[in-house]
């Protein structure tokens, strides 16, 4: 059974540790959010995560923190990963959003992404930012 639900600040620490187990820096607090931010959860068990920013305007919306459970099967994995793609690329068409960017410095996530549905758009890509 699946279940794609929002996300909950008791679900920050698991989702975290996720983020460690894959060697990766994950989100810090502030950064899922209730409306915005998915748990999908397989057999009663969080095993996927994806966050959905919009935008002030509905031409374009972000997807950020797409990330899962180290120890989930990689075949299930995809189709799990497909389907809470697909909830979130609805979840912007319910809203009105035309399009959405996703960014990754991995090719190996930027293929997927593509198998996903998404398409390259830019190469070599530098993401700045700056702490407010």
């Amino acid at each position: 059974m699946i279940l794609i639900r929002p996300y909950d600040e008791s679900d920050f620490d698991m989702i975290c540790s996720w983020w460690k187990a894959h060697e990766e820096v994950g989100p810090i607090p502030g950064m899922m959010i209730k409306d915005g931010t998915f748990v999908l959860e397989y057999e009663s068990l969080p095993v996927m995560t994806m966050t959905v920013y919009t935008t002030q305007t509905l031409e374009v919306a972000f997807f950020e923190g797409f990330c899962s459970r180290p120890d989930v099967d990689g075949d299930l994995r995809k189709s799990l990963g497909k389907q809470l793609w697909e909830h979130c690329y609805q979840y912007l068409r319910d809203k009105g959003f035309k399009r959405v960017i996703a960014y990754t410095n991995h090719w190996k996530l930027a293929k997927r992404y593509m198998d996903l549905g998404m398409k390259a758009n830019i190469g070599g890509l530098i993401s700045l930012g700056k702490e407010l």
